[in-house]
């Protein structure tokens, strides 16, 4: 049962699933996951049907990573705007992983020198490191003419990079970020922000200031949340706080692709370096979910403040999006088509979900429930 969900989630992102499958179960072989067994952690939400989508959406299919340090089943903080709170979501990079991410991510491992797959098997196996891995073995796909792949070591003058590659002859570091918490974007309707200088700041101490081999340094940040206008200034800024980081590539799950900097230069070379990402790829039905009485607290103590509110500089940043091909259909949910209920919680915490269509929870609310 559990081997047919894997075949029937990779048949949507795959030519040939069967192969991807046993691909996978090879990869799986020679690395230890954060549980003894992928199949048995699978997991499936359905979307039931509705006015507004007569299908439905696509089920979504995930992995449960228990001790993740993510999680509703860890109490919220007494005060509503503590940064501690983004830790009390639920869903996809968090406590939930995606098995298609898992397998690209494994196929990128298993080219690797063996001597640069230790560390990373040993963080797959770490639960609060895996889905982090995870995200950072992916920014090694979608790059044109890749060669001499390898960790990229610590810089003198800076510390540990997480990637050396080249690419069209173009000589890169690249510094992996996985930003979880940026589901508040998606949650707190354009209230949440982040601390000022905690965009960039870890990443700006791996690189020195001048440049070896004449290697671009690039910060790989893959997050849920697709960029907004405020979202790319607030990079800019940083950008111009920390020169040594020469571009910025940010990756939302929908595959939306930005590449920033403060040089034009910089962001054409990248351009004609990278591969353009396709729909398919990966799934488009990721899910995050949080508690909407807390976040209607936090959205409502944030504009309840009397301080002013923060004026964000315009930077003089440079922002160019890569669209991702569209070889799959995409179903796009109305906003607010669907809640979810917590049924039942395992004595790891993890929770098991049911979608409710609007016309449900609508018609609960207003009955007061």
């Amino acid at each position: 049962m559990e081997t047919d969900l894997l075949v029937r989630l990779l048949y949507r992102h795959y030519d040939d699933p069967v192969a991807a499958v046993q691909r996978l179960e090879r990869n799986l072989a020679n690395v230890e996951l954060p549980f003894d067994d992928l199949y048995g952690q699978l997991r499936e939400l359905e979307f039931p049907a509705q006015p507004c989508l007569p299908k439905g959406m696509p089920s979504f299919i995930y992995y449960f990573v228990p001790n993740s340090g993510w999680g509703s089943h860890s109490a919220p903080p007494k005060d509503p705007l503590d940064s501690t709170f983004v830790s009390n979501g639920d869903g996809i990079g968090m406590n939930m992983g995606c098995p298609v991410r898992l397998a690209r991510a494994l196929d990128a491992w298993s080219d690797l020198k063996s001597e640069d797959q230790a560390e990373v098997r040993r963080e797959l196996k770490a639960p609060n490191k895996h889905l982090a891995i995870v995200e950072e073995l992916l920014w090694l796909n979608g790059w044109r003419a890749q060669f001499d792949v390898r960790r990229g070591g610590k810089l003198v003058g800076g510390s540990n990079v997480d990637w050396f590659f080249t690419a069209h002859d173009f000589p890169l570091y690249l510094e992996a970020k996985f930003r979880p918490s940026d589901w508040a974007r998606l949650s707190d309707g354009g209230t949440y922000q982040s601390v000022d200088g905690g965009l960039l700041k870890n990443a700006a101490k791996k690189f020195p200031t001048i440049l070896k081999n004449g290697a671009l340094h690039i910060v790989g940040i893959t997050g849920p949340a697709d960029l907004t206008e405020e979202f790319v200034h607030d990079f800019g800024r940083e950008l111009e706080t920390y020169p040594e980081i020469h571009a910025i590539i940010y990756r939302a799950m929908s595959q939306m692709t930005h590449v920033i900097s403060l040089h034009a230069g910089v962001v054409e070379r990248l351009l004609q370096v990278m591969v353009q990402p396709s729909i398919r790829d990966y799934p488009t039905s990721y899910i995050v979910n949080w508690h909407i009485r807390q976040r209607d607290e936090r959205v409502k103590k944030r504009m309840s403040l009397s301080t002013k509110a923060k004026i964000s500089k315009v930077s003089r940043v440079i922002c160019r999006g890569i669209r991702p091909r569209p070889n799959a259909q995409v179903i796009v949910a109305p906003k607010g088509a669907y809640n979810a209920n917590i049924t039942a919680r395992s004595k790891d915490g993890e929770p098991t979900f049911i979608a409710i269509p609007k016309e449900i929870w609508v018609k609960d609310d207003a009955a007061g429930g």
